[in-house]
C-alpha cells in the first residue's frame, strides 16, 4: 500500500480539538488534590506505601483518556486515503414529485 496523501470529509470535526485542550489543561493542572478518606494519628505506618504504583495508574488513565479522545475526534474527521483522483461523470435523470 503507498503513501498517499490524506483527505478529510469532515475536516470542520477538527473544532473539537479546542475543547480537547481544555481538557488536558484542566487533567495535568488544575485537577484537585484528593483529600484523605479517613484521618489517622500517626502516619508513619504508611510511609512505606508512599509513591507506589498507584499514582502511575492514575496519571495512565487520563493519558489514555486523552489520546483515545484524540482518536475518536480524529475519526470524526473521517480521514480517507487518497492516492489519485478520477473525475467521473455520470448520466442520469432527475425526478421530482411535485404535491399540490
Amino acid at each position: 500500500m503507498g503513501m498517499g496523501h490524506y483527505l478529510f470529509k469532515q475536516p470542520e470535526a477538527f473544532a473539537l480539538f479546542i475543547p480537547w485542550l481544555y481538557l488536558v489543561y484542566f487533567l495535568m493542572f488544575k485537577k484537585k488534590k484528593n483529600k484523605a478518606a479517613f484521618k489517622a494519628s500517626s502516619i508513619k505506618n504508611f510511609k512505606r506505601w508512599e509513591n507506589r504504583g498507584r499514582v502511575i495508574f492514575l496519571k495512565l488513565n487520563e493519558i489514555v483518556l486523552l489520546i483515545s479522545n484524540l482518536f475518536f475526534i480524529t475519526a470524526l474527521a473521517r480521514p480517507q486515503l487518497a492516492e489519485s483522483q478520477v473525475k467521473r461523470s455520470i448520466d442520469g435523470i432527475d425526478i421530482v414529485i411535485v404535491l399540490v
